[in-house]
């Protein structure tokens, strides 16, 4: 890939390093589960989850970045969109999956549901999880549905939704970390607040290629609104 500029450059370092702390992250967790052992559901909850989220979704968005390290090799956007489609909803099936499983573990348990921040902001992500699998369905299929809804429309709404998913889901499980449940079974140091700190990048880093998208078809709706006004 031709270097035109030194932002490219900085943009590609980024992304080098979101895929660097994404493993770092992904490691740890998966160390701490096989650690902890998988003799009660909240192990399996914790797992799927950060595995759909930390891993799959979020090299699902990276995909589709210009300037994303791993697929600069797919010189077609077919290939990214493929990539991006499997990574979201295999994703997005092992997320589901994992707070399903928490929710069967609160009930046998005789728990309550949805009574702490973290499951009350896990809610609100698998909502917005669910949406953005429709919507993602949408976008795929814009040309075809163009009579009912222009594609930037169908693009713009899949966006929107898939990054307000990944957000909550990610601040969900920085959440997580913070629990005392958690800081009981495990250090409450210096491990537990680098794994926040770097969740905390993973957000910013992956989403500066949505953001960009998300403000350039704004922009072109803007426009499409503009030019029926007139």
């Amino acid at each position: 890939m031709k270097m035109s500029s030194k932002a490219e450059k900085v943009e590609i370092f980024v992304n080098t390093l979101n895929h660097s702390f994404i493993a770092i992250t992904i490691f740890y967790l998966t160390w701490y589960c096989f650690h902890v052992g998988f003799t009660e559901l909240i192990t399996f909850h914790v797992w799927l989850t950060t595995i759909g989220y930390q891993l799959l979704m979020a090299e699902g968005i990276l995909a589709m970045y210009k300037r994303n390290t791993l697929t600069l090799l797919a010189d077609s956007k077919g290939k990214k969109t493929l990539i991006h489609w499997i990574l979201q909803t295999s994703g997005g099936v092992l997320a589901i999956v994992g707070i399903v499983v928490q929710i069967i573990s609160r009930f046998r348990l005789g728990k309550p549901h949805f009574s702490l921040i973290h499951s009350i902001i896990g809610l609100i992500s698998f909502i917005f999880l669910i949406l953005s699998i429709i919507s993602g369905c949408s976008a795929l299929y814009s040309i075809e549905l163009k009579r009912y809804l222009k594609p930037i429309f169908s693009k713009f709404i899949h966006n929107l939704l898939a990054i307000i998913a990944f957000v909550t889901g990610i601040i969900s499980v920085i959440i997580a970390y913070d629990t005392k449940s958690w800081a009981k079974k495990h250090d409450p140091g210096n491990v537990r607040v680098l794994m926040m700190w770097l969740l905390a990048f993973i957000i910013i880093f992956t989403l500066i290629g949505p953001i960009k998208t998300l403000w350039n078809h704004l922009k072109t709706i803007t426009n499409i609104v503009k030019s029926r006004n007139k």
